[in-house]
């Protein structure tokens, strides 16, 4: 048996401190003989005496009664590293441009996580020393950890970027304030009105408005009552760039600060982790691990819930686990506001299906799949149907009004007509059944 082992440690920006702290080591093993993988962590002595420690992971990492307690992913899954640091890889967007500018066809988990920047989701960071974080790359790349691009500058770079035409420096800064909060659209992380956001600029070949879209995408969401961040439409060198402000993100006394982040995909699993077999990789694997994690699981799962409605009638199949996450605030670990939601036109009613399953029947959009497992959300049928009556409501009487509002062109409007007429359906079928 031949193992290759490489090490990686791991840093956390605690707030209110400045600097990064060393939280623990993470070993990768990898077996050239079988091709299978593991990682081993142990939390840092000195990290582990902290009275503002934080956990990296609640689920996979929580602390134990020692600091000698050494974490293993299981044989079965293998995998180099653990699930929470595979949030740090970028998304498809962010993997192709590194791949470009290596110019590699792969690499590997580990030198994804290694080769990003500080200004990926949560609050860690990641080195091959005890000196801090630090990127290892095959590029020539370093940046301040606490320098944000101007919005103007970092909107010309990813639209450059649609026509392959960056330069070394300009790639380069793609690679170091890129994101990987979901989605494989063009995006990187701005300073704007003294706030950190995610901008995403319109996209060449684009069927419709995206950003005008995603905006008022958003604000009807918000006035569904769920819980979204700010969003804005800004002009830049004459196109319209979707600001989505990043809730792991924040400035305090003129410093930027972190907050921790768990996408679901990780809370659940890289590979799956042990859940009930017939709620895996659903909505209701979901509301498992919201009541497991959230300090308001009562609230959070039903913001869930509303969620998944929300996106039934909205016609939004990306809702995929990256799309769902934690996020740690002082209180504790909390369900994130909503982001990544994004209707498309023409959408019919007949068999409208979402990305993950929900119900007795699947991912089946209808009220009776959608009222199915109510109680996993921590509702009854009857408070579940008053909620969903509330929300269909909401959106059948004003998504257009918020569309046109938020500068939709009318000729998208047509599409999505079709997209939100299940709404008018559900509607009048609720008020029937009651």
């Amino acid at each position: 048996m031949s193992l290759v082992e490489q090490d990686m440690y791991i840093y956390v920006y605690l707030p209110g401190v400045a600097e990064p702290v060393l939280a623990g080591k993470m070993t990768s093993v990898n077996d050239d003989v079988t091709r299978k993988k593991k990682a081993l962590f142990r939390y840092a002595e000195s990290y582990f005496a902290r009275i503002d420690r934080k956990a990296i992971d609640p689920v996979a990492l929580p602390f134990k009664e020692s600091p000698d307690f050494v974490y293993e992913t299981a044989d079965k899954d293998s995998q180099e590293a653990f699930s929470v640091m595979y949030d740090s890889i970028p998304d498809a967007w962010g993997r192709a441009r590194m791949l470009k500018n290596a110019g590699r066809d792969k690499m590997s988990a580990l030198e994804y996580i290694l080769a990003s920047g500080e200004d990926r989701s949560g609050f860690l960071a990641y080195g091959s020393g005890r000196s801090g974080p630090s990127i290892v790359a095959p590029w020539s790349a370093s940046h301040s950890k606490n320098e944000l691009l101007d919005i103007s500058a970092a909107a010309l770079i990813i639209s450059e970027d649609h026509h392959v035409t960056l330069d070394k420096e300009d790639a380069q800064k793609i690679l170091l304030f890129g994101s990987s909060l979901g989605g494989a659209r063009p995006k990187v992380t701005v300073k704007y009105e003294h706030k950190v956001w995610l901008a995403k600029p319109p996209k060449e070949g684009d069927a419709f408005h995206y950003p005008r879209v995603e905006y008022a995408s958003l604000t009807l969401a918000k006035a569904c009552g769920l819980s979204t961040p700010e969003v804005r439409i800004v002009n830049v060198n004459g196109k319209d760039v979707y600001l989505i402000e990043r809730f792991d993100r924040y400035i305090r006394n003129g410093i930027l600060e972190r907050s921790g982040f768990l996408s679901m995909h990780a809370a659940i699993g890289y590979p799956k982790r042990k859940m009930t077999p017939q709620v895996e990789g659903t909505y209701l694997a979901m509301a498992e691990r919201v009541a497991a994690v959230s300090h308001q699981a009562g609230t959070d799962k039903k913001e869930l819930f509303g969620r998944l409605v929300f996106n039934a009638l909205v016609g939004n199949d990306d809702d995929h686990l990256r799309n769902h996450a934690f996020c740690a605030t002082e209180s504790g670990w909390r369900l994130s506001p909503l982001y990544d939601v994004l209707p498309l036109p023409f959408k019919p009613i007949a068999e409208r299906r979402l990305n993950q399953g929900f119900g007795t029947e699947g991912n089946l959009c209808s009220i009776k799949n959608l009222l199915s497992r109510s109680e996993s959300f921590g509702l009854s049928e009857k408070d579940a149907r008053l909620f969903m009556s509330e929300v269909v409501g909401t959106v059948r009487a004003n998504w257009e009004r918020v569309f046109r509002a938020a500068g939709v062109p009318d000729s998208d409007l047509g599409g999505f007509k079709k997209t939100f007429a299940i709404a008018e359906v559900f509607e009048r079928d609720l008020a029937q059944q009651t």
